[in-house]
């Protein structure tokens, strides 16, 4: 059964479910359902061989049942991951609502699509490179090309002369994704780029919108002079940010000023020099014997992309080589404050793609806690990085923020072991805030008030063996044997039957079980609104 079909015999859900995925036709749409991503009809039929689950159905037997599949929401970054090496998009759809307030179905709706150029989980990523988006429009003659790494915030514009220097960027630059406008000459290109490609609505690249999108983004005089005579380029870098917004339903905060990419300032070397100097791969065919292997000793993911963009793209200002090797030279002489320096350096994490995540609103506790570890470190490092003389190294020094204040905002609200998920509790510190720590000394000091409840009653019942527990089932209850079932007092309500007694509840007891259960989501509710 197709979606369309059979529309007005679907449960109320799958009637949700239905209006969604025509939204996002053109993506696999995961659907949330409790603690699992579901996808249904064709979607399901596309992805289980895919995902190697198994392909089932709703209303099985029935002739209109429903094809489906799913996998836990907890294990979906590598499911995700699967798919769109596969060349699908993927549309998140979440609960947005809790369900214990929904009236009818709950309320579901797409937070984010994700496609090979707007990958941001860590476990789709390679560490040591960059994972660029691309946009391509060409104006009067003019390639216009913006690519950013929506990962790192890394946005680069260029304007290009020709194809044939289309093509060299093409090669070197390896886009994930590139974005086209829906027209003949674009259509033509994608027969040259070996990557995946996504055509999209030719308003994407609408001049006006770009130079809007850009000011508010980027609102200062130099960045706006760029676009003044490079229309191609200013639409190019428009459709990126409006394509980002429109599947991440967010303007990145993290995104850096755009750096004017000129493929002149640099040494282009085309695949088959690469591949004969043995800079990513050796002849033979694997990573081992490469330059760039022998050279890879960088502490942290973020210097092994920036020696893999040094290596794909050599310098020819003599100015700036000599700036460059000055700085390695001094790093050379002096190895002692080198192995301190490296030493320093792999305490830290991978903090342009932490940085990402949390502007896209992405980021969990764990993320948090790692970039506090991090910044305890840059003190050091700017300290030590003083003790240096190159201009290059000079600068670079005076370039670091140790960001103590939020360092010191993170260690005090976080404990040190953040669950993954943000919505179950487990995430602050007690003692950050008092609203909080009320909550958690009414959950904690419970088997206190229980035992005293307890005494209270086996005093007044004179039931010596009377006890008060509590299961999953059926929450908290007072258990009397058989032979004091005579001595219950009438205020107590009968929950269960067991075979050697019975299990009540009381007023009291009742009043404290709601009290400690809306304790417990309150402090989720609190922890979640707090991180």
């Amino acid at each position: 059964m197709g979606v369309k079909e059979g529309k007005n015999t679907l449960t109320p859900a799958m009637q949700q479910y239905t209006k969604i995925k025509e939204q996002y036709a053109d993506c696999l749409l995961l659907f949330r359902m409790g603690d699992f991503y579901e996808l249904f009809f064709e979607d399901a039929v596309l992805a289980a061989p895919i995902l190697d689950i198994a392909l089932t159905t709703r209303d099985k037997g029935k002739e209109d049942s429903v094809p489906l599949c799913g996998f836990p929401y907890h294990a979906a970054a590598s499911y995700i991951n699967k798919l769109v090496e596969k060349g699908f998009k993927v549309a998140l759809c979440e609960q947005v609502e809790d369900p214990r307030f929904a009236k009818g179905v709950v309320k579901r709706e797409v937070v984010r699509v994700i496609t090979a150029g707007l990958q941001i989980d860590p476990e789709s990523l390679a560490p040591g490179e960059n994972n660029f988006l691309a946009a391509l429009n060409m104006i009067d003659g003019i390639i216009g090309l913006a690519f950013l790494d929506l990962s790192t915030g890394e946005f680069y514009i260029s304007a290009l002369k020709n194809w044939d220097a289309l093509l060299c960027q093409f090669s070197s630059l390896q886009f994930r994704e590139l974005l086209l406008p829906d027209s003949s000459w674009a259509r033509r290109i994608t027969l040259s780029f070996g990557g995946r490609f996504s055509f999209v609505e030719r308003e994407f690249f609408d001049y006006q919108e770009a130079y809007s999108l850009m000011k508010e983004k980027f609102p200062d005089e130099e960045i706006r002079q760029y676009f003044d005579h490079n229309g191609a380029t200013l639409t190019a870098a428009g459709a990126l940010l409006r394509y980002v917004v429109k599947t991440q339903r967010i303007l990145p905060s993290h995104l850096h000023r755009p750096t004017w990419y000129t493929p002149e300032d640099y040494l282009f070397l085309d695949e088959g020099a690469k591949r004969n100097l043995e800079l990513f791969a050796s002849l033979a065919g694997g990573k081992e014997g490469s330059l760039f292997a022998l050279l890879n000793v960088t502490k942290t993911a973020m210097g092994q992309r920036r020696l893999r963009w040094w290596l794909n793209y050599p310098l020819k200002n003599v100015e700036k080589i000599r700036e460059r090797l000055n700085a390695v030279k001094e790093l050379k002489e002096q190895p002692l404050l080198r192995e301190e320096l490296r030493r320093l350096l792999a305490e830290i994490y991978d903090l342009e793609r932490i940085a990402g995540r949390i502007s896209l609103e992405a980021a969990n506790g764990r993320d948090l806690v790692a970039l506090k570890n991090s910044l305890f470190q840059l003190p050091a490092v700017k300290a030590l990085m003083e003790r240096f003389s190159s201009p290059l190294l000079c600068a670079l020094a005076s370039a670091i923020d140790p960001l103590e204040n939020i360092a010191s905002l993170l260690e005090r609200a976080l404990i040190e072991n953040p669950p993954l998920t943000l919505k179950e509790g487990g995430l602050i510190k007690e003692g950050y805030d008092a609203s909080l720590d009320e909550l958690l000394s009414l959950i904690r000091d419970g088997k206190g008030w229980i035992a005293a409840l307890e005494e209270k009653e086996r005093k007044r019942t004179g039931i010596s063996s009377l006890k008060i527990g509590f299961n999953n089932v059926f929450g908290y209850y007072i258990e009397v044997t058989k032979a004091n079932v005579h001595l219950v007092p009438p205020d107590y309500i009968r929950k269960q039957t067991l075979v050697n007694g019975e299990r009540y509840i009381n007023e009291e007891l009742k009043g404290y079980e709601e009290k400690v259960l809306q304790a417990e989501v309150l402090r989720k509710e609190r922890e979640y609104d707090l991180f």
